[in-house]
């Protein structure tokens, strides 16, 4: 996981011709989180895909056939059971 945050502040005044003045202040922040890698635990095999590699969401397609079919096995016992 890749994070990056950032902070911003400041502050200032003024005054209008008309003789009217005014001050202001104003701060914010932000985060940004990227995935970098997806972790597959399928039985007693583990795989790590890198998601910043070309070639990467390829292989990842080719596996979501496998987890919906997994998915949907894990699903129907309990769906019966209900």
């Amino acid at each position: 996981m890749s994070a990056s945050f950032g902070f911003g502040g400041g502050s200032g005044q003024g005054n209008e011709p008309e003789g009217s003045g005014g001050t202001g202040s104003g701060g914010g922040g932000g985060a940004k989180l990227i995935p970098t890698a997806l972790v597959i635990i399928r039985d007693d095999e583990v795989k790590v895909f890198s998601l910043s590699q070309k070639g990467a969401l390829e292989k990842l397609a080719e596996l979501v056939p496998e987890l919906a079919s997994k998915i949907s096995q894990f699903r129907k016992p309990q769906e019966q059971k209900d």
